[in-house]
């Protein structure tokens, strides 16, 4: 949950039986909800659909996929995916993972607070992509894990003394 009103409360028992069926058939998916923006600045219409896909590969292997469609009547529809597999041999637990990502300006950077807050009304949304790559050891005395990974960010958000920007493309 990126941020709080993306949080959505849940009866623990509906969890369970969720995940106890998730984990039988190898499949979750579980819709979004839809709700229209709020306040006296996000005067916004959204909507979100979300799905994902569980499967064992092996014994301690598993390979997910999902995508989300969030829609925004400023922005469009955006359409994110996600991909992994997760695995171990031996004691050594392995990781290769994909994810993109969609980030909506603030009302604040789009109509600021005060004067001189530094807002910017035509900011596009933030977009990003990443790839990891991860291999961990755990013994009983000690651990380490190793992490490579690339995320490119498009159109970047930024908030200088002149206002906020898109900064473009960048690479971490």
């Amino acid at each position: 949950v990126r941020r709080q009103h993306d949080a959505v409360p849940v009866n623990r028992r509906v969890l369970v039986e969720i995940v106890a069926h998730a984990q039988r058939d190898g499949v979750a998916l579980a819709p979004a909800e839809q709700r229209a923006g709020n306040g006296a600045v996000d005067r916004l219409r959204h909507s979100r659909r979300a799905g994902e896909i569980h499967r064992r590969l092996a014994d301690r292997q598993i390979l997910f996929a999902g995508a989300r469609s969030d829609h925004n009547s400023s922005y469009g529809t955006a359409t994110t995916f996600r991909a992994g597999w997760v695995g171990s041999v031996g004691p050594l637990g392995l990781k290769a993972l994909y994810g993109e990502a969609f980030q909506e300006p603030t009302p604040r950077l789009l109509y600021g607070g005060w004067t001189g807050s530094g807002s910017d009304p035509d900011l596009d949304p933030e977009r990003s992509k990443t790839i990891e790559l991860s291999a961990s050891l755990t013994r009983p005395t000690v651990g380490t894990t190793i992490s490579l990974y690339r995320v490119r960010d498009d159109d970047t958000i930024v908030s200088t003394p002149q206002g906020a920007q898109n900064l473009g493309e960048r690479e971490v």
